[in-house]
């Protein structure tokens, strides 16, 4: 699980999503949101429209927060998650932030 320092609060959260400097990049798991920054902080936007269940949108969370906990990146960034990432195994999961992650370093460089 990400630590709650590394998670964006709601000021943050503010600037990220409505700074006109915001970066995006996209697969099958959802679009990551982010600005260059000096730490890592993360946060997880699941829609109640994609999955009513509040159990399996925490449980979806967890699964992203451990995989980024385990990365070493330098962004504040938001990812929205799609309808189909609700359903996906975590193997899946894995590969696709792994993706969007790569994705977010080529252009950071």
């Amino acid at each position: 699980m990400l630590p709650s320092k590394e998670r964006i609060k709601t000021p943050l959260f503010k600037e990220v999503s409505g700074s006109r400097q915001v970066l995006s990049v996209y697969n099958d798991l959802g679009t990551l949101k982010f600005l260059k920054s000096d730490s890592k902080k993360i946060s997880i936007v699941i829609s109640s429209k994609s999955q009513k269940r509040a159990v399996l949108r925490n449980k979806l969370k967890r699964r992203v927060y451990s995989i980024f906990s385990k990365i070493d990146l330098k962004i504040n960034g938001i990812l929205y998650t799609s309808k189909k990432s609700t359903t996906m195994e975590f193997e899946n999961i894995k590969n696709l932030t792994n993706d969007l992650i790569e994705k977010t370093k080529r252009i950071t460089k």
